[in-house]
C-alpha cells in the first residue's frame, strides 16, 4: 500500500512539474507576439503559481523528482527547479542546479536568469556577490539578476563586468540604430554567444526580454519598445 501511495505522489508531482514547465515556455513563446492581451498572461501566471505552490508543499519528495526531470535540460524544467529551490530557501539546491545546467545554451541562460530574478530571496544577495567575484560561467546570469533586482552588490558587479563580453545584439542595435545618435552601452548582461542573457534585442523578436526591475510576475516579463 505504501509503495502504491508513493507512486501516486510521484505521479502528482511529475504532473505539476510538467504543467509548470509548459506554462513557463508558453508565456515566453506567446510574449514574442504583439497580439497577446495582458489578461491572458495573468491567467498563465495564476496557473503557474498554483503548480509551483503544490511542488513547495510536496517537500523533499517533490524536489527529488524535480532533480530527475532537470536532466532533460529543457527551458521550462530548469526554470521550475530554480524557482522551487529559491521558494523553499534551499541555497544548496540552487547551487546544485546551476552547477549541473548546460548554461552554454542561451535559452537556458535566459530561463535561469528569469527564475532567479523572480524568486531569489532578498537576503541572498551575498551569494550573488560571491558568485560575481568568481567571474565564472554564471557571470551573465548573476549580473543580470543583480541589475534587475537592484541587489546591493554594485562594487562586485562593476568589478566583474569588464570581463564580460562587451557586445550583444541589443547593444549593437542600440549603438548603430542611428549614425547621428550618441553611442550607449549594451543595456544587459551578455552571454558568450553574443546574445543578451535576458533575450532582449529591441523590436518584435525581443519583446519577451527580461522582467521589469524588481517585478515578480510572469505577466510582467514583457517590456515594450
Amino acid at each position: 500500500m505504501e509503495s502504491s501511495y508513493a507512486r501516486f505522489l510521484d505521479g502528482v508531482h511529475a504532473e505539476h512539474i510538467d504543467e509548470a514547465a509548459f506554462l513557463f515556455e508558453q508565456v515566453l513563446n506567446l510574449s514574442d507576439t504583439d497580439q497577446l492581451p495582458w489578461p491572458v498572461l495573468g491567467s498563465f501566471e495564476a496557473r503557474f503559481e498554483a503548480h509551483l505552490d503544490a511542488l513547495v508543499l510536496g517537500g523533499d519528495r517533490a524536489w527529488r523528482l524535480c532533480c530527475t526531470h532537470v536532466d532533460r535540460q529543457t527551458v521550462g524544467v530548469l526554470h521550475v527547479c530554480l524557482a522551487l529551490a529559491c521558494r523553499a530557501r534551499q541555497a544548496g539546491r540552487v547551487a546544485q542546479v546551476l552547477r549541473d545546467a548546460e548554461l552554454s545554451q542561451p535559452e537556458l541562460v535566459r530561463a535561469a536568469t528569469l527564475a532567479l530574478a523572480r524568486e531569489l530571496p532578498p537576503d541572498w544577495h551575498v551569494f550573488v556577490e560571491q558568485g560575481l567575484g568568481r567571474r565564472d560561467r554564471l557571470l551573465p546570469v548573476l549580473a543580470a539578476v543583480a541589475g534587475q533586482r537592484r541587489l546591493p552588490c554594485l562594487p562586485a558587479l562593476l568589478a566583474a563586468m569588464p570581463l564580460a563580453p562587451a557586445r550583444c545584439a541589443a547593444g549593437a542595435a542600440a549603438r548603430t540604430r542611428s549614425a547621428g545618435r550618441a553611442r550607449r552601452p549594451c543595456p544587459c548582461a551578455c552571454t558568450p554567444g553574443g546574445r543578451c542573457a535576458g533575450g532582449s534585442s529591441g523590436g518584435p523578436a525581443g519583446r519577451a526580454a527580461t522582467w521589469r526591475q524588481g517585478n515578480s510576475g510572469i505577466a510582467n516579463r514583457v517590456i515594450l519598445d
